[in-house]
């Protein structure tokens, strides 16, 4: 049996040189996707879990989106929208 080690560099990629990611990892838009569309319940549910997984993933996730989002203010309002739960209809009155 093989244990992924640090130092393996095996990955699999697709036609365009692209990784496609194994597991659960904010490489997958489907993963960003569902994080999205689920943040304040995870965000609550890991809340001062600093020994669970979601709260690292839930830490990795904001740096990243802070990062992606931080050019782009419309973007970034759109999805503290969208996070706050609000319907698409005042989301364009907002912005």
């Amino acid at each position: 049996m093989h244990s992924p080690s640090l130092e393996d560099t095996t990955h699999a990629f697709d036609e365009k040189g692209y990784p496609i990611p194994e597991g659960i990892s904010l490489l997958d838009p489907k993963v960003c996707e569902a994080i999205l569309c689920n943040y304040s319940k995870l965000k609550q549910d890991s809340w001062d879990n600093f020994e669970g997984d979601t709260w690292y993933l839930m830490i990795a996730f904001d740096e990243l989106a802070a990062k992606a989002l931080r050019p782009h203010p419309v973007y970034e309002r759109l999805v503290e929208c969208k996070i706050d739960g609000l319907q698409n209809r005042e989301i364009q009155d907002i912005l």
